[in-house]
C-alpha cells in the first residue's frame, strides 16, 4: 500500500494530460492556519511547485502567481533548476539570496479513479518551519515519475493538491492545507481552482483581506 501511493503521488501531476472530462469544482479537504500570525503582509512571495515534469511545474507556478494578488509573486522555476532543487543547502541558499519573505509551496497527494474522499479525510502533514519541509521537499523531488495508470482515465478523477505558505522572515509555517478537484480539465485550472480555493479559506481565516 506504502508503495502504490508513494506511485501515486509521483505521478498524480504528471496524468493530468489525461484525465481530461467535466469539470465540478475544487474543496478545501482540510486546513491549519496561525491564530497568532495576523495579516500577511508579504511583499515578494516565491511560488514552487513540487514536480520533475518541467512543463507541468511551469505552468502551475505560473497559475499559482497569476492568482496572487497585491504581493510580487516569483516563479521557482526562474531561479531553481530541478539540479538545485534536489540540493537542499543549495536551494535554500539561491531562495535567500531572492529575498523573498514568503513562499508557497504546493505537491500533488495523488488521484483517485472512482473515489471520494469525505471532507477532512485526508489531513496533511505539516512541517513547521521552511527548513524542515524543504529536506522532505528536495528528497521527494528525485522521486521519478511513472506511466500514468488506468485510475486516472476513469469518470470520477479526484486530484488532491496539498499547499503550505512559509513566512521566511521567521522561517514558520503561517497556513496550511490540502484541496480535492473532481474531474480536473487540466493542470492549468487544477491550480488555478485550487489557489482560489485557498485565498478563500486564507481570507475566511483573517490572513487576507
Amino acid at each position: 500500500m506504502t508503495n502504490r501511493r508513494t506511485l501515486l503521488a509521483a505521478s498524480a501531476l504528471a496524468s493530468l494530460a489525461l484525465a481530461a472530462s467535466a469539470h465540478a469544482g475544487t474543496k478545501v479537504l482540510d486546513s491549519w492556519a496561525d491564530a497568532q500570525y495576523g495579516k500577511m503582509k508579504f511583499k515578494n512571495v516565491l511560488a514552487i511547485v513540487a514536480t520533475k515534469d518541467a512543463s507541468l511545474r511551469r505552468t502551475a507556478e505560473d497559475e499559482i502567481c497569476k492568482n496572487v494578488v497585491k504581493t510580487t509573486c516569483t516563479r521557482g522555476y526562474t531561479i531553481l533548476s530541478e539540479a538545485d532543487a534536489g540540493d537542499k543547502d543549495k536551494a535554500i541558499a539561491k531562495i535567500k539570496e531572492g529575498g523573498f519573505d514568503g513562499v508557497i509551496l504546493l505537491r500533488a497527494l495523488g488521484g483517485d479513479g472512482g473515489m471520494t474522499r469525505e471532507a477532512g479525510a485526508a489531513r496533511p502533514t505539516y512541517y513547521w518551519t521552511f527548513y524542515t519541509y524543504y529536506g522532505y521537499w528536495g528528497a521527494s523531488w528525485g522521486v521519478p515519475y511513472v506511466a500514468a495508470n488506468t485510475s486516472y482515465t476513469k469518470a470520477q478523477t479526484f486530484m488532491t493538491l496539498e499547499t503550505n505558505i512559509y513566512d521566511l522572515a521567521t522561517d514558520k509555517l503561517v497556513w496550511a492545507g490540502s484541496t480535492q478537484t473532481k474531474n480536473p480539465d487540466s493542470a492549468r485550472e487544477l491550480v488555478k481552482d485550487a489557489t482560489k480555493a485557498v485565498r478563500k479559506d486564507l481570507k475566511a481565516k483573517g490572513l487576507v483581506d
